[in-house]
């Protein structure tokens, strides 16, 4: 999900990289039900400014200190007694370990995915443990289905409190040829944002913000970014494409 948008998004946000390896693996301050809003926020000014969410996902992420199989395969077991009706996979090497569990709602509009990976580099193994919701719709179902469901497989699967990131993806149906900076701003607006780095071509805008609304942020140069929106038009009366992320635009895991 959101790969096409990989060289245009990196470009912008270069300067956070060392800083964000440390936010991945240091920040504890999430809180699992007000994510929940914050995607609930980014669908909410999609389709206020008359467009269409045809994706949403969040994802989770925690360290784990797994050092060989055997822990390995402790763990993945007692992920498959929490969650016994899920599909599980598993592939084990020399080198990496690898578990996914999915689950799929009755409307098949709600994905559920645990990944549990161990690899070892260069001597030293590195471990995470992974947790995804995903659909291609939006609506009060869904948003009050994450609301009840979301912190409570939280709570199952970490121990600690995980980074979380939320994403959308929109549509815009141009009647108008808008120009894709009136979109841009109309969101920056929507989130009461101030914009910290962009990328602005005709055919495409990614710009890095930060906002009060929203409850993560990490490091930029000598300020913080927590929110990303990117907007792609193909052309001349056309649909303009939009993804928004917090913290930022989630590219692949």
């Amino acid at each position: 999900m959101y790969k096409k948008w990989r060289k245009a998004v990196i470009i912008p946000i270069a300067a956070v990289t060392l800083g964000f390896i440390y936010f991945l693996l240091g920040n504890t301050t999430t809180n699992a039900a007000k994510q929940g809003i914050d995607l609930w926020r980014m669908a909410e000014a999609v389709q206020h400014d008359n467009g269409k969410v045809i994706e949403w996902s969040l994802h989770t992420r925690e360290t784990l200190n797994i050092e060989n199989a055997g822990q390995f395969r402790a763990k993945m077991e007692k992920l498959q007694e929490t969650f016994p009706q899920w599909d599980w996979k598993q592939d084990e090497k020399k080198d990496r370990f690898a578990a996914v569990g999915t689950s799929v709602s009755a409307n098949s509009n709600f994905h559920e995915k645990i990944q549990l990976l161990s690899t070892l580099k260069n001597g030293q193994r590195f471990s995470y443990i992974l947790y995804e919701v995903s659909g291609q719709n939006w609506s009060k179902e869904e948003a009050q289905l994450i609301k009840e469901k979301f912190p409570k497989q939280l709570a199952l699967i970490y121990k600690e409190k995980p980074v979380i990131f939320s994403c959308i993806k929109g549509e815009f149906n141009d009647k108008i040829d808008h120009v894709l900076s009136k979109y841009a701003s109309d969101m920056l607006k929507e989130f009461h944002a101030e914009e910290k780095e962009s990328l602005k071509e005709k055919d495409f805008y990614s710009v890095s913000a930060y906002s009060p609304d929203f409850t993560q942020a990490v490091p930029l140069r000598n300020t913080e970014m927590n929110v990303q929106i990117g907007l792609r038009k193909s052309g001349m009366g056309a649909k303009t494409t939009i993804v928004i992320g917090t913290p930022i635009l989630t590219i692949e895991y």
